[in-house]
């Protein structure tokens, strides 16, 4: 490609004069341009670009814009001393190809991909977290919202939100939180939502979020085995902590087939026959045993992931192509990975001979027993 000239006839101005010429001769024609003009050679395609509009509308004499820049410094090194592999993406407007056809949206596009976690890609934000105790929360603006939306829709990748504390212009290392967006779609019709000067923004509760980098152990290496994934896990190390395990069933073999595509298990709530009532016990559950209709010895052990079960509505496990139709509108559904723990692999257990486990038809309802009584 031939190669032109890029002017900047008043680079003090904004937005600054600028033109292109083909040929040297051609820079008579241009109004305004004197000794303080700016010249240098280049490919049309490739123009000189202001801060301001190049860096995603901020500029980096803005306190939020810095936080914003040093959250992500911050983050890769940590994703990289966990041995994630990024990829950074571009976060401008793109032709996308979407239904054959070719639209023209405005797609934000993660900051980072995970290669090296399937379809994963990571957005990186640094903010102000508001409130006290489980009131805790911060702001997502709706206008982001449609943009990742795009993005998954176009893409067809799974997007995560990774957010930092903001303290002035600096990111509260030990602040990290992460959130699904589909998570964040699936708020925005519950959590508060408020104008600011630069759009409306909904507020997301921490409560929702998982904290440091846990979110990402709930998606598989990509090209290696669970084993992998799992190698190394301790087992409740802590002396105090007194770790429940949640007896419960499934319904047939195409339930558990799903169960373990899925990496999901779900459970009735509300005040439903066979519901699980989240008392103490059940709230501490960290595993999951699974038994089906007349069996009763079983080594179908589960892990949990995360801080507990999240609630889903009938129309989201669908889309998680749960079998059959869900009869109720929601489900509390956890997230699981088989056990790698050397102390709980490869053994089974005669549910019948715990307490709380109940005969015939009540055999199906979930119950909690402590994590000792099957290490004994």
């Amino acid at each position: 490609m031939r190669m032109g000239y890029h002017v900047i006839i008043h680079p003090e101005d904004f937005p600054m004069k600028y033109a292109y010429v083909e040929r040297i001769e051609q820079l008579v024609e241009l109004e305004g341009i004197n000794e303080n003009s700016i010249l240098f050679e280049g490919k049309r395609s490739n123009p000189p670009q202001q801060v301001g509009m190049f860096m995603d509308s901020g500029c980096p004499d803005e306190a939020w814009y810095r936080a914003d820049l040093r959250a992500r410094a911050v983050f890769t090194r940590m994703a990289r001393e966990r041995g994630l592999v990024l990829e950074e993406k571009s976060r401008n407007a793109e032709i996308l190809k979407m239904d054959g056809r070719d639209i023209q949206k405005e797609v934000r596009r993660s900051v980072w991909g995970i290669r090296n976690r399937e379809d994963l890609e990571v957005e990186v934000l640094c903010r102000s977290f508001y409130g006290r105790g489980v009131h805790r929360y911060f702001l997502f603006s709706e206008e982001d919202l449609e943009r990742y939306l795009n993005m998954e829709k176009a893409t067809r990748l799974s997007a995560v939100i990774a957010v930092f504390q903001r303290k002035g212009e600096q990111p509260l290392e030990d602040s990290l939180r992460m959130i699904r967006m589909e998570r964040i779609t699936e708020l925005r019709h519950t959590v508060k939502r408020e104008k600011k000067e630069y759009g409306w923004v909904y507020r997301i509760p921490l409560r929702e979020t998982y904290p440091g980098f846990d979110l990402l152990s709930e998606y598989s290496l990509k090209g290696e085995s669970i084993d992998r994934f799992e190698e190394g896990f301790c087992l409740y190390a802590d002396p105090q902590d007194k770790p429940y395990v949640l007896v419960a069933y499934y319904k047939n073999s195409r339930h558990l087939d799903w169960i373990m595509r899925s990496g999901l298990y779900n459970l009735r709530m509300g005040n439903v026959r066979g519901a699980l009532c989240l008392g103490r016990e059940e709230s501490a559950a960290r595993y999951i045993l699974l038994h089906t209709k007349g069996e009763k010895v079983t080594g179908k052990l589960f892990r949990i992931l995360g801080n507990g079960p999240r609630v889903y509505s009938r129309d989201v496990l669908i889309r998680q192509n749960y079998p059959g139709s869900p009869a109720h509108d929601f489900y509390l559904v956890y997230r699981i990975v088989p056990v790698m723990e050397k102390e709980l692999k490869n053994r089974s257990w005669d549910i019948s001979a715990f307490k709380g486990y109940l005969t015939g038809h009540l055999s199906a309802f979930p119950f909690a027993v402590p994590l000792s009584e099957l290490l004994k």
